[in-house]
């Protein structure tokens, strides 16, 4: 079961078997079963994390496919150049991956269909976003 914030966030019932597994904490009698608002604080706590990671690897990834360094906005010169720019594709990539990793903890406590529903929202605070740092309001 689902449940939106106002904000549109997607709130999901955690898994059982996560709970019993003690994926949310343990205590001395056993999973801790996180209430609503926790469940809805860490969801948006790892939304906020996704989305800088997934902003910050698309704009990356943007500036390299058009051959410019993200920092100065021009055409890398050099040897030097050329290292910083394979530099910022491996950065990329690890961005691409630790968001990978969040998404899959994401499912450990609430499921693949959650996670592809919370991959949904991410991407589409994502999309078309310009690759110069704006603080908005995500919720």
């Amino acid at each position: 079961m689902v449940k939106k914030d106002v904000d549109g966030l997607p709130v999901h019932v955690p898994l059982p078997g996560a709970v019993e597994g003690g994926v949310f904490g343990r205590d001395e009698s056993g999973g801790l079963r996180p209430n609503r608002s926790q469940v809805h604080a860490l969801t948006k706590e790892h939304v906020l994390e996704m989305v800088a990671l997934l902003s910050h690897a698309a704009c990356l990834e943007r500036r390299a496919a058009l051959g410019r360094d993200p920092r100065t906005g021009k055409r890398p010169r050099g040897t030097a150049g050329a290292k910083r720019m394979e530099r910022l594709d491996n950065e990329a990539s690890e961005l691409t991956c630790r968001y990978q990793e969040l998404l899959a903890a994401y499912a450990e406590g609430f499921g693949d269909m959650a996670a592809d529903e919370i991959d949904r929202f991410v991407r589409s605070r994502v999309v078309g976003e310009s690759c110069r740092y704006t603080e908005r309001r995500l919720f």
